[in-house]
């Protein structure tokens, strides 16, 4: 088989004995990046609190999300709420250089459902919210000519499983440069937003759901994006939301790991949550076939119809690049253990697409082949799940394949539902498998 007909890793260079698959090396430098795109990322946030007059400010980013319907700006949650929960008044959201401001959605800004300030629990893991916003939010008579392109900085789920001690970490935002007359530092009214800042430092702290470091920060850089650079793009690792407590100690930001992101596109209705994966097909009525893991079997098997069908999963972006890096979206399938799942396998919980066996797995581990495409057909609300090898060409990616076949009339009539035709085969656009397409579909909980 020619290297154009094959997408297998090379044998010679896998040991079966390991406990992940072989992954390529990864990059944490940037390549090409433009600072003055930062500027387009980070927004300046005005509001007022707790019946107050006087306007606070705080800062807030873009998060790429590629084709969204809409924008999706990260912040502190305390930017959102007052020390009450009540939601924050005369909400005005600046970007530097653009004369109007941007007007959110109707819905209400999001606030982590763990952040409780009135409660004196101020901790920096859930101190997050979210802001949408519609794509075209520039005002101009020539809608071609109204914002409604991607922006943002990417994102990496993986970052939130590597230890990031040591590591440097960027911070950017407005740092105030004014001062009134009681040495606070501010922005008048009239005066165009300041340029862009950054401040870099070391990670002191890693924990699984906020970072420590060492970063020069201020007043009202509260959801400053904390960022390092990875894959070549600006990659977000955590949102700020404190300054260091006391002295000794560094600022501190809630990390972006699974929770957060699962969070994050639950509100921005990007996500899927307790579905099932099922073949579909836009000629003719599929069969009804579903991707089913059975408790005591390592493989995905196939399963007919809805009767004892009870393998659910949630499934949501997991990395995306800035705008300027030419790089699809992934996603990841997180399985959701049914009430009989054996107890020893309650941490597999990541979907592995194992490029090696050619079929699809449950790991613990988060890796490479976890990371999935998924590409919309052009008809209907189908897509076909893609895994991408080494290269980045189309002859370089696999797609998932369910096939019902083996699975007789004579063994549905003797309640035997599942087969074991799943699958990874080579990917060729326009070139439909039975079955390469699928929908999302309700299970029982």
């Amino acid at each position: 088989m020619s290297d154009e007909e094959s997408f297998e890793l090379n044998p010679l260079v896998w040991d079966p004995s390991r406990s992940r698959l072989p992954e390529k090396e990864e990059s944490w430098g940037l390549k090409k990046a433009r600072t003055q795109d930062r500027e387009d990322w980070v927004v300046r946030l005005k509001f007022k609190q707790d019946g107050e007059p006087d306007e606070k400010v705080g800062t807030g980013f873009f998060l790429n999300i590629p084709g969204a319907e809409w924008y999706v700006i990260l912040t502190a949650g305390h930017n959102l709420v007052d020390k009450s929960g009540h939601p924050s008044k005369d909400l005005i959201i600046e970007r530097h250089k653009h004369k109007y401001p941007i007007e959110p959605l109707d819905i209400p800004p999001f606030v982590c459902p763990l952040y409780h300030r009135e409660r004196g629990e101020q901790g920096p893991d859930h101190d997050y919210g979210v802001i949408l916003v519609r794509r075209q939010f520039e005002t101009n008579k020539n809608l071609r000519k109204a914002l409604d392109l991607d922006l943002g900085f990417g994102f990496a789920l993986n970052l939130a499983y590597e230890n990031l001690e040591s590591k440097t970490l960027e911070l950017t935002g407005f740092f105030p440069h004014e001062e009134d007359k009681t040495g606070r530092k501010v922005q008048s009214k009239e005066q165009e937003l300041e340029p862009l800042s950054t401040s870099s430092g070391e990670c002191r702290i890693a924990r699984e759901s906020h970072l420590e470091y060492d970063i020069t920060t201020d007043k009202g850089l509260s959801g400053s994006p904390v960022f390092m650079p990875y894959n070549g793009h600006e990659t977000v690792v955590a949102v700020h939301n404190n300054g260091p407590a006391r002295r000794g100690k560094g600022s501190t930001g809630a990390r972006i790991n699974a929770t957060v992101l699962k969070q994050i596109f639950e509100w921005a209705n990007l996500s899927q949550h307790h579905k099932a994966l099922k073949a579909a097909s836009d000629k003719s009525e599929p069969d009804p076939l579903y991707l089913h893991f059975p408790p005591y079997e390592d493989l995905a098997w196939v399963h007919w119809g809805k009767e004892g069908m009870n393998t659910a999963f949630d499934v949501f972006p997991a990395y995306a690049p800035t705008p300027l890096v030419d790089v699809s979206m992934l996603h990841v399938f997180q399985h959701v253990p049914p009430p009989d799942w054996p107890e020893a396998r309650k941490d597999q919980q990541w979907v592995l697409w194992d490029v090696m066996a050619k079929g699809v797995t449950l790991t613990d581990t988060l890796q490479q082949f976890c990371f999935v495409e998924l590409k919309q057909s052009k008809k209907g609300k189908m897509f076909t799940v893609v895994v991408r090898l080494e290269g980045g060409r189309d002859q370089s990616m696999a797609c998932l394949v369910v096939n019902g076949d083996d699975i007789t009339e004579l063994d549905r009539e003797t309640d035997t539902f599942d087969g074991s035709n799943v699958s990874l085969e080579k990917y060729i656009k326009n070139l439909p498998l039975k079955y390469n397409t699928f929908c999302w579909d309700d299970v029982a909980a």
